[in-house]
């Protein structure tokens, strides 16, 4: 056996691995026990997420239904259990470490050794993570459907917990953010898993909120709306030269769907500590939706990929603009200063004739939304006659 020679460094705290062989081993061992921890965690996760959803109420149950389904999984042992775990607030503290890990380890450069296959440039371990804090994710948003996240204790209120989770959502959002714009991240798919559930949980949240006694709890603050609308402005960007990250669809639909509860609540913490009126609110997310609407209509034709994969943001969209200017009384001028009917017929006039193909990838929420949307073009058609 011929053995080559190699130099070796020493220093006081021992003698460095200079062999690729002994690396390669290193390199192994580690993502072994890396492997051995990780994925009983997202077991776990998808385990217990599984679980909270038989305690989640039916959409559409009647508020005492509702009540009553909230009180009889609370009497179960295992949520009992899980309660005095504080596992809710123990979800939230893990997605934050996650996101941590998440955003520490792009920045540091990974060594080519780590990926098995050389035509896989997806790094393993940031994978594995990413996926961890979209399952995560579904896991805390079960928790604050089923009402764990909110059970009082002698530290925090359920107010308290939705402030501080609210507030941790949008730090992990803003990190992930920075490190798509300043790294290779920014053309990663698996990137969008994180946005996605961050952007779900935040929906999630607010959905509570608007269901709870007090709806106008100030934690929203001016600089979430224009985090959240970023996220729209980076995903409706058509430049080749644009080197903004792009969000996915899935995060697109729920900045909108975001927003458009902001203003459905009437927050007034967007208001009072920054000085953003509710007036100033609507006019500038009418404007920024009306530009996305504008964008997606402009497309080459109906059948790109970009105007089918793109059919659930523009719905949303034409959903957001029915719940606000259904009311008569909703900010009329802003609706006439941008040009709001004229958006929502030529994005409805794109999908005119609809080809078999685009009619494949309409799902039945999204076609009831077109539908409607249509009347609602009528029914302002006919408030300008009148008005005439």
């Amino acid at each position: 056996t011929t053995t080559t020679t190699t130099s070796t460094t020493t220093s006081s705290k021992g003698k460095f691995l200079t062999h690729e062989q002994d690396g390669q081993e290193l390199l192994h061992t580690t993502l072994e026990a890396w492997n051995a921890t990780m994925g009983p965690l997202q077991l776990a996760l998808e385990i217990v997420t599984n679980l909270l959803t038989c305690w989640i109420p039916l959409e559409g149950d009647h508020p005492m239904e509702y009540t009553d389904s909230i009180k009889k999984a609370k009497q179960h042992p295992l949520q009992q259990t899980l309660e005095g775990l504080q596992f809710g607030p123990g979800m939230v503290h893990m997605l934050q470490t996650l996101c941590q890990f998440d955003e520490y380890y792009h920045q540091q450069p990974p060594p080519p050794q780590i990926y098995d296959n050389s035509d896989d440039k997806e790094n393993p371990i940031c994978t594995d993570v990413q996926e961890a804090i979209g399952k995560t994710c579904a896991c805390l948003s079960n928790c604050l459907l089923s009402g764990i996240l909110w059970s009082n204790d002698h530290v925090d209120t359920a107010e308290d917990r939705m402030v501080k989770t609210w507030q941790i959502l949008m730090q992990c959002l803003v990190q992930k953010l920075a490190t798509m714009t300043t790294t290779a991240a920014a053309t990663e798919t698996s990137s969008s898993v994180v946005t996605d559930g961050l952007t779900s949980c935040m929906v999630v949240l607010l959905q509570k909120q608007r269901q709870g006694s007090s709806p106008s709890k100030a934690f929203i603050r001016k600089n979430d709306v224009q985090v959240v609308s970023q996220l729209l402005l980076t995903t409706s960007a058509t430049s080749n030269k644009d080197t903004t990250p792009r969000m996915g669809i899935e995060t697109q639909r729920n900045a909108v769907c975001i927003l458009s509860m902001i203003v459905l609540s009437g927050v007034d913490g967007v208001g009072k500590d920054d000085d953003y009126d509710m007036e100033s609110l609507v006019r500038t997310l009418t404007h920024t939706f009306v530009n996305v609407l504008l964008s997606l209509s402009s497309s080459s034709s109906s059948s790109s990929s970009a105007m089918m994969s793109s059919i659930p943001v523009g719905t949303e969209i034409l959903n957001a603009f029915m719940d606000w200017y259904g009311q008569d009384d909703f900010y009329p001028h802003v609706f006439d200063e941008w040009n709001v009917l004229q958006a929502i017929q030529q994005y409805l006039a794109k999908l005119q004739p609809r080809p078999e193909h685009l009619q494949s990838v309409i799902g039945p929420e999204d076609e009831e939304i077109l539908y409607n949307a249509q009347r609602f073009v009528e029914y302002k058609q006919e408030q300008q006659q009148f008005a005439k």
